[in-house]
């Protein structure tokens, strides 16, 4: 049974057979340490690479399961430095709750389907330490999970561990791969970044030219067909097709607000969906599908992003995330039907 969204994220509880609960409360305390020491070194005005590898090297995880955990507080950070002009606050430190251990697939954590439909797993809660048992929760969650294993248009991703109403939970992400890259002539992207200071500095660093390339590049090593798209106007239009009015006061800064039909989105969202609409409209095939509001948002947590981008739902809501559904169809036009489904399924 598969679904439209690029990324989903599965909960499970936790059948432990082999080690304990008490080697999974190790694990996440030494996930907190390393979070609090991530935040006490930016605050010391640190580089961020130096950061990383000061924080890894004294880490009690295996290494890959470090580099995320700390990958996690760094979003963090970048949403504080992004926004702390408007008044955010630094993240503040976990002193009694936990940090959940954030794992690759085969790497800190490893998932094992059997024929009689149940799933093993094994946790490496701290190095050389496993926690061994079966998964338990929903058969839709399963049933998700199962095709992640058996179709090759899925894959098993990261995977958080958390202590969750009084109980052990994996929360795993499995992530659609073939889906079309749109991506706009980024020759005049450096005269729109208004990110704060350090991140703009960071961004104004970049070489677009090389990092399209190299879109394209992993898009296409993962079978995924990208196109380049004349961005004209994308972030002065409104999305909505029976609106579509265009104008410069359309966008401030990051918000979006149609002078017109009063529609309101971040600005740079709104315009990643008039590139695929731009791109919609250089097919000749099908018509562009009808958007009279964007995909409904849910507020998921930063913080609980992590390198995959898969969120949990461990604690406060802070940053926002598209909400897809639907069912994908099948060959070239599946980015198409995707977003298709997208437009048919949105609330006004």
């Amino acid at each position: 049974m598969q679904s439209s969204k690029l990324t989903q994220t599965l909960s499970f509880g936790l059948d432990i057979r082999t080690g304990s609960g008490d080697d999974l409360r190790t694990g996440c305390l030494e996930a907190r340490r390393i979070r609090n020491e991530t935040n006490r070194l930016d605050r010391q005005g640190g580089e961020w690479d130096d950061i990383k590898s000061v924080v890894v090297d004294n880490a009690t995880h295996v290494k890959n399961t470090s580099q995320l955990i700390v990958d996690k507080a760094l979003g963090e950070l970048e949403t504080y430095h992004d926004n702390k002009n408007d008044g955010w606050g630094r993240p503040d430190p976990y002193i009694d709750e936990m940090y959940p251990m954030v794992m690759n697939h085969r790497e800190g954590y490893r998932l094992f389907p059997e024929d009689n439909g149940t799933v093993r797993f094994r946790i490496t809660a701290t190095r050389g330490t496993h926690v061994k048992g079966e998964l338990r929760g929903s058969p839709d969650h399963f049933d998700r999970l199962q095709t992640a294993f058996n179709d090759e248009e899925w894959r098993v991703g990261t995977a958080e561990v958390i202590h969750k109403h009084t109980e052990w939970q994996l929360h795993v992400t499995v992530t659609h791969k073939n889906h079309r890259v749109a991506s706009k002539n980024d020759a005049d992207m450096r005269d729109s970044i208004d990110y704060g200071t350090r991140m703009n500095r960071r961004l104004h660093s970049l070489p677009f030219a090389a990092l399209q390339e190299m879109v394209s590049y992993k898009s296409a090593w993962v079978r995924i067909p990208s196109d380049e798209v004349d961005p004209a106007y994308t972030s002065q239009r409104c999305p909505r097709t029976e609106c579509q009015h265009t104008e410069r006061a359309n966008r401030h800064k990051k918000r979006f607000k149609c002078q017109q039909c009063e529609f309101q989105d971040h600005s740079d969202r709104k315009a990643a969906v008039c590139v695929v609409q731009n791109w919609f409209e250089e097919q000749e095939t099908e018509n562009v599908p009808s958007l009279e509001t964007l995909p409904r948002v849910k507020k998921v947590r930063r913080a609980a992003s992590g390198a995959g981008g898969g969120p949990d739902s461990h604690g406060a809501l802070f940053a926002s995330g598209v909400d897809r559904h639907g069912t994908s169809a099948q060959g070239e036009t599946q980015a198409r039907e995707e977003l298709k489904t997208v437009a048919s399924g949105v609330q006004d």
